[in-house]
């Protein structure tokens, strides 16, 4: 066994190969995740709230909670199918000195976990796909709690595999130029879906895709109605591969229509905000503050130009700067900003037509 510290917390973990083959699971990629569910927790309640993990692992994301942020836990029910996993988690618990008074540890599966009472916030983070976990996550989801999703399987809702995905999530999906920002849409999309059938609507709080990942932020309302406007909100839409144009349909009018997307806000700027302000709660933050500012900055527009392959479908040889090409779009009256998860691409308000005039103009 290792020894490894986040955050101030010391754990031991069974190897550095990331596998499902591991006693206990601990990934270091995922600090970031673990920052974003403390800061949101922080900046999104008032009160104590009722908290699941149904997966709990190493207990890092638990440690650092309580160590952290204690006054915002009434309770956490916790727990892993795997004995070694419990095990683990209570002696890194107990060589951290923080206390197990407001925890129930619970040796069953995820399922049965989640459905032993109602929770303010669940974590929805498995090995892989969600799709498992979701359904009785919504009906365990108390009216304006945050239920946090997670998603590995980002080939899959990305487009790479489009017959998984019409299988694992009934959206049909084609490998795009803003295939980051896709994937993380379709996945709204689906657990969306899945909120109506219980008469749930989830309004976006904050989506992200980062490393080998997506993860979104859902507010739960209670109604009928509401979830309903969620639903026909979901669009299917077209896109050419030469010019990057995107086309929205309320119907899948042909095969090559793709969908049903989610195509609103992708997070609550305000809140994103607040999580900014918080971010004196962490140690190493240079990543997550790099993460947010973009995504604070991001503006509301679906999809982003890949100028790269703009200028080789048009043949144009331009020798302009991303920062050179978004001063000129701003010029001309256009809304711009980077992406926060694609490094070659541009948000704008703009058509094709524009960026393309601006690349053979220099």
């Amino acid at each position: 066994m290792n020894t490894i510290n986040e955050e101030n917390i010391s754990i031991t973990h069974y190897g550095e190969l990331i596998s499902k083959e591991l006693k206990v699971f601990y990934n270091p990629v995922m600090k970031l995740n673990r920052d974003m569910s403390l800061l949101l927790i922080k900046s999104y309640f008032d009160k104590p709230i009722t908290f699941c993990d149904p997966m709990i692992a190493s207990g890092i994301r638990e440690m650092r909670f309580l160590k952290t942020i204690p006054e915002m836990f009434e309770s956490m029910t916790v727990g892993d199918i795997s004995k070694d996993a419990l095990e683990d988690a209570k002696k890194n618990f107990k060589n951290n000195s923080i206390s197990e008074e407001k925890i129930t540890f619970l040796h069953q599966n995820a399922i049965n976990t989640i459905a032993s009472q109602f929770y303010h916030f669940i974590e929805v983070d498995p090995f892989g796909s969600p799709v498992p976990f979701l359904d009785i996550a919504l009906q365990r989801m108390k009216h304006n709690g945050i239920l946090s999703v997670t998603a590995t399987d980002t080939a899959a809702l990305c487009g790479t595999y489009p017959k998984k995905t019409l299988r694992r999530y009934g959206i049909h999906v084609k490998f795009l130029h803003c295939y980051e920002e896709l994937g993380l849409r379709n996945l709204i999309s689906y657990v969306q879906k899945e909120a109506a059938k219980h008469d749930k609507q989830l309004k976006v709080m904050l989506s992200y895709s980062s490393d080998h990942y997506y993860k979104v932020f859902f507010k739960v309302l209670d109604g009928a109605q509401k979830a309903l406007e969620d639903v026909k909100k979901l669009k299917y839409y077209t896109c050419d591969p030469k010019t990057q144009h995107i086309e929205f349909s309320e119907f899948r009018l042909s095969k090559e229509y793709l969908g049903p997307i989610y195509t609103g806000e992708l997070c609550d700027k305000g809140l994103v905000e607040k999580m900014i302000d918080n971010l004196n709660l962490l140690e190493d933050k240079k990543k997550i503050e790099k993460l947010l500012t973009l995504i604070s900055e991001e503006i509301d527009v679906f999809g982003y130009f890949n100028t790269h392959k703009l200028q080789k479908s048009f043949k144009i040889g331009s020798n302009l700067k991303f920062s050179e090409i978004m001063e000129k779009l701003e010029e001309k009256g256009f809304e711009v900003s980077k992406p926060h998860n694609n490094r070659l691409g541009i948000k704008s308000n703009c058509s094709y037509e524009d960026i393309v005039e601006i690349l053979k103009e220099n």
